[in-house]
């Protein structure tokens, strides 16, 4: 009887293990899974010069919309606004006249100044990113990084 009552408690031991390992590996599972959705919708927003009017736009690259999307340039007194949503692979069109965006450019070029576009946005799950694009007048581009 002593017998089978230690084996009993062995067996429920090495079963309690086990479910553990299964629930371990069910939430590596979830995990995974939720971040590969959250990649494959994730929005990503970039600043360029549009072709036809020569004027900046944001683009989204991305594969998501990018929801409330807060822009500004350079600084707090300077030009910003919010978009309610960007669709994916969809410019938002003249964001920021010409005439301020370039003369921004031209005052902060003569001090040896950058002129930078920083965008907050949400994805589809509400989790928020930023990008910060960087104008450099010499190319006549943008440069985007997205900080963690």
């Amino acid at each position: 009887m002593l017998i089978l009552g230690i084996l009993q408690i062995v067996l429920l031991a090495i079963n309690a293990v086990l479910v553990w390992l299964y629930w371990r590996e069910t939430k590596r599972l979830r995990l995974s899974a939720e971040a590969q959705v959250e990649s494959s919708s994730l929005p990503a927003i970039v600043a360029k010069l549009d072709e036809a009017s020569g004027n900046p736009v944001l683009f989204n690259i991305g594969n998501g919309p990018a929801i409330e999307l807060d822009w500004s340039v350079s600084d707090v007194a300077d030009p910003k606004g919010t978009f309610s949503y960007l669709e994916p692979h969809r410019p938002t069109g003249d964001f920021c006249p010409q005439h301020i965006f370039f003369g921004l450019v031209q005052a902060r070029y003569a001090v040896n100044c950058v002129v930078d576009i920083n965008c907050t946005y949400r994805s589809l799950s509400g989790k928020t990113y930023s990008s910060r694009s960087v104008y450099d007048p010499r190319h006549h581009r943008f440069t985007t990084t997205f900080p963690a």
